[in-house]
């Protein structure tokens, strides 16, 4: 069984790299990451910097399991 966090109910001020780092240490297999329209990770995130948070877990040994949208949407 793989046991994941999603980045959703970590601290807002924690980064990616930061949710994936805490991961690990409490023995979690996965994060999910989360869309944001307000912090975060977006849809005008990079290609690159996905690229690069991808790196993050796979250095940790983290799988990215899954992904949320949580998009507010326009005013």
């Amino acid at each position: 069984m793989n046991v994941g966090l999603s980045w959703i109910i970590t601290p807002r001020e924690w980064s990616f790299e930061e949710t994936a780092k805490q991961s690990k240490a409490a023995g979690y297999d996965s994060v999910e990451v989360v869309i944001r329209d307000d912090w975060g990770l977006s849809l005008d995130t990079s290609e690159a910097e996905a690229a690069r948070l991808a790196g993050v877990c796979r250095d940790l040994g983290l799988e990215l399991a899954s992904l949320c949208p949580s998009m507010r949407g326009a005013p």
